[in-house]
C-alpha cells in the first residue's frame, strides 16, 4: 500500500496559476507542474489549452484525479478530452537511478547528523535538533 504523502496547501498558493497568469505567458509556452496538482486552476489550464493561450502542459499531479484510488479513476476530467496535454501519475521520479540516488542521499543525511554535522538538504530547518551540529 502506498503511504500517504504529506503536502502543505495553504491559501496563498491554491490555484495560484489561474487564468490571469496563463494568459501572460507566450502563446508558444508549455506549464509544467510536477509539485502539487492544487497549484494550477485545472479548469483555467483545459481552456488555455483549447483556446490556444498557451501550447501544451505537462502534468504529473492533479486536483480532480485521484490516480491511486483502489478502484481505479474516472476518465470524466477534462484533461482526458485533450491532446495538448501529457499526464503522468506523480512516478516520474520513480526510476531505479533515482531511487538509488535518494537512498544514499537519505543514508548519507543520517552520518552527517550521527556524526555531528548538518545534513546537506534540511527541508524544514525548525525541525533541527537541539544539539549543535557543524554547518
Amino acid at each position: 500500500m502506498r503511504k500517504k504523502e504529506k503536502y502543505y496547501l495553504t491559501s496563498s498558493i491554491s490555484e495560484m496559476i489561474k487564468m490571469e497568469q496563463l494568459k501572460k505567458m507566450k502563446p508558444t509556452s508549455v506549464l509544467v507542474n510536477t509539485s502539487l496538482g492544487e497549484l494550477v486552476n485545472e479548469n483555467d489550464l483545459t481552456e488555455a489549452l483549447i483556446t490556444g493561450i498557451i501550447r501544451n502542459a505537462a502534468i504529473d499531479v492533479f486536483a480532480g484525479i485521484n490516480v491511486f484510488a483502489e478502484d481505479g479513476f474516472s476518465i470524466s476530467h477534462p484533461y482526458f478530452s485533450l491532446d495538448k496535454i501529457l499526464l503522468t501519475p506523480h512516478v516520474s521520479a520513480g526510476s531505479e537511478e533515482s531511487l538509488a540516488i535518494s537512498r544514499s542521499g537519505g543514508a548519507m543525511a543520517v552520518v552527517d547528523v550521527l556524526s555531528g554535522k548538518s545534513p546537506a538538504n534540511i527541508v524544514n530547518p525548525g525541525a533541527m535538533p537541539k544539539l549543535k551540529l557543524k554547518q
